[in-house]
This record gives structure tokens, C-alpha cells and sequence, in this order.
């Protein structure tokens, strides 16, 4: 069987404190806010909870270059 590898990329907590230092409307800042907490939930994903990893995954594929 293999092995999983874990690879550690930090909190969800601490990634979404940096959400507040993107150069980005305020606007923007709260829609991801709501977007992932939504995604927490499992209002955005027909009823399936997302981990707080996928959650973070989620995060770094929409951050702004």
C-alpha cells in the first residue's frame, strides 16, 4: 500500500489572516471570507464538507498573483 505523504502549508486560520494584506478590494477580501466559510459548510458543494487543507488549496488557487 503506499504511502501518503503529508506536507505541512500552515493553518487555514493563518492563511485567511493573509487574505487581509492582498492588494485587493475590500469587497473582494469579504467574498472570499464568505466563499470559504460557505465551502466549510457544504453550501457550495452539494452538501459535502470541505477539509480545511482543501479549503486552503481553494485559497492559493484564487489569491491574486
Amino acid at each position: 500500500m503506499a504511502e501518503r505523504i503529508l506536507i505541512d502549508h500552515g493553518s487555514l486560520e493563518s492563511a485567511k489572516q493573509q487574505v487581509a494584506s492582498w492588494r485587493v478590494p475590500t469587497s473582494v477580501k469579504r467574498e472570499m471570507a464568505a466563499f470559504l466559510d460557505a465551502l466549510a459548510m457544504g453550501k457550495v458543494n452539494r452538501g459535502k464538507r470541505i477539509s480545511p487543507r482543501r479549503q486552503m488549496k481553494y485559497l492559493y488557487a484564487l489569491r491574486t498573483p
